[in-house]
């Protein structure tokens, strides 16, 4: 049996020795090989994705007096229209802080997560 030691030092300067045997220094090896590859682990949803999932065909309610619809997702982008307080809206997506909300069949507008209320 081959036993190699190796000498560490310690918290204010203490010595002492280590004795690894070929199959302590076999068995590290393989912990440290396992630890860093990287196995197909089945798709996991982002807390995005989840919150997505949850909010598409939800209703919500507009929760303030007026709240801007915009083209995009943002305060940069134009105001297309104008929804009035409990207005009932549906959630299409999210991104953001802001909510993707279906306005016809054809066309989608965005609106700011603190302008409306999720309901079920």
């Amino acid at each position: 049996m081959c036993i190699l030691y190796l000498h560490t030092v310690r918290p204010f300067g203490i010595k002492t020795s280590v004795a690894w045997t070929a199959t302590g220094i076999l068995i590290s090896f393989l912990i440290t090989v396992l630890t860093t590859l990287k196995f197909p682990y089945p798709e996991t949803k982002t807390k995005a994705t989840k919150i997505q999932e949850v909010l598409t065909g939800k209703w919500s309610i507009v929760k303030v007096r007026r709240a801007n619809i915009r083209i995009g997702p943002g305060i940069n982008y134009s105001v297309i229209m104008q929804a009035k307080q409990f207005d009932k809206v549906e959630v299409i997506d999210l991104k953001n802080g802001w909510y993707q909300i279906k306005l016809t069949d054809s066309l989608s507008g965005w609106i700011h997560q603190d302008l409306i209320v999720v309901i079920e």
